[in-house]
């Protein structure tokens, strides 16, 4: 939970409290700490084709460099079922990260050409970069106000996104017995 218990995020430092709390008590607990994942027609990556349409082009924050490694969620449910069947992972932590890294900028431009490329929105629209602190205000404040636009946008989703997702050196996929995990642009949309 070290990764998380210095977050500037409530949420992400509660998380990693949670998680210590849950070890303290129950050291044999398998932890899984899964990067964001997306599915067919999911909202990870679908949102950002509706975002234009409320708020002119998608914001992103301008910490140096946001890393994100999005895994396929069939990858991480094949997971989990492997872990619930392997015998002496007791007590382990593994981090499920997705095969290739993107910075926050380039996940959200490539995301946008695709929905473009597809014909589903306008490819006048571009990732525009702010303040880190301007995006968790803004989260606050979406929270707030817009939650008929998407109850989604709020403090802990923008701290979240702005999170890099990195390696840390602990056990992961493969030792899970995924070997061939999906790449984003295999499961897209």
């Amino acid at each position: 939970a070290e990764y998380m218990g210095d977050s500037s995020s409530v949420y992400l430092r509660m998380k990693a409290r949670g998680e210590l709390f849950v070890k303290r008590d129950n050291p044999d607990s398998i932890v899984i700490r899964p990067a964001m994942f997306f599915g067919f027609h999911d909202l990870y990556f679908r949102r950002f084709k509706f975002y234009p349409r409320y708020f002119g082009n998608v914001l992103i924050g301008n910490a140096s460099p946001i890393i994100k490694m999005p895994m396929f969620v069939g990858d991480v449910a094949q997971a989990l079922i492997n872990a619930a069947q392997m015998p002496d992972i007791e007590g382990n932590t593994y981090e499920l990260l997705g095969p290739e890294a993107f910075t926050l900028k380039e996940l959200f431009q490539y995301v946008l050409e695709v929905i473009h490329t597809n014909g589903l929105d306008d490819c006048s629209v571009q990732a525009r970069e702010v303040p880190v602190k301007f995006m968790h205000w803004y989260g606050g404040l979406l929270q707030r106000t817009a939650m008929k636009i998407d109850p989604h946008l709020t403090k802990a989703r923008m701290e979240m996104v702005h999170t890099s997702e990195e390696p840390r050196g602990m056990p992961g996929l493969k030792e899970l017995g995924v070997t061939n995990p999906y790449h984003v642009e295999y499961k897209l949309l």
